[in-house]
């Protein structure tokens, strides 16, 4: 199989996968996922003292994965729609983002979740996941005990006025391999730019 068409078979498992969430079709999941599949949920609750109720790096085995999703939709009512947002892979990696949304039957509160997930694909199925997500969304909708609590980083002020205006430039036709190379490098100026503390060179990787 050459590179281009396993990157679009392990893009078309991962899809499988999402897909069948919402459709409470556990034997798809199940189909999908390696036996030796494993989800680990990364939270911030080792660092957060408010989110001490969901202690970083929680794992599932395959079994257990697939019994959670199947019990956290009896927990909606009405029904629980994923939307895929984005879907990139390279090699035996995927990255998914992807907008979930119901309504916790007990309270009647929505739950309007942003995931990202990276999974890792072993011979055509799914070996690993990592996955994040809005830890205060989900404290505040399940625990019961965060009603009215605001995240520092929503407080934040003058972040949209930081962004600059669509750029007028004409963008390069570049070949796919270089792309991929220019794409990875702005990804790194940025996080790097971040690391020292320097605003101009990370504006300087924006679009």
């Amino acid at each position: 199989m050459n590179t281009m068409t396993s990157t679009a078979a392990n893009k078309e498992v991962v899809r499988r996968f999402l897909l069948a969430i919402p459709a409470k079709d556990a034997a798809t999941m199940r189909s999908v996922l390696a036996p030796e599949a494993h989800l680990t949920l990364m939270v911030a609750g080792v660092y957060s003292p408010q989110l001490k109720a969901f202690p970083q790096g929680i794992h599932w085995d395959r079994d257990r994965m697939v019994a959670m999703e199947m019990d956290f939709q009896q927990r909606l009512s009405g029904p629980y729609t994923l939307q895929i947002q984005s879907l990139i892979a390279q090699g035996d990696s995927v990255a998914v983002e992807v907008i979930g949304k119901g309504r916790r039957a007990a309270t009647d509160t929505p739950y309007i979740q942003h995931y990202s997930y990276h999974f890792q694909i072993n011979q055509g199925r799914i070996s690993d996941i990592r996955l994040y997500q809005d830890t205060f969304h989900q404290w505040q909708v399940w625990s019961d005990l965060g009603a009215g609590v605001v995240p520092n980083y929503m407080k934040a002020r003058g972040f949209a006025a930081a962004i600059r205006a669509p750029s007028a430039e004409p963008e390069n036709v570049m070949a796919p391999e270089d792309r991929d190379a220019a794409n990875k490098k702005a990804v790194r100026c940025f996080l790097t730019s971040v690391h020292h503390g320097d605003p101009e060179a990370a504006l300087a990787t924006w679009s």
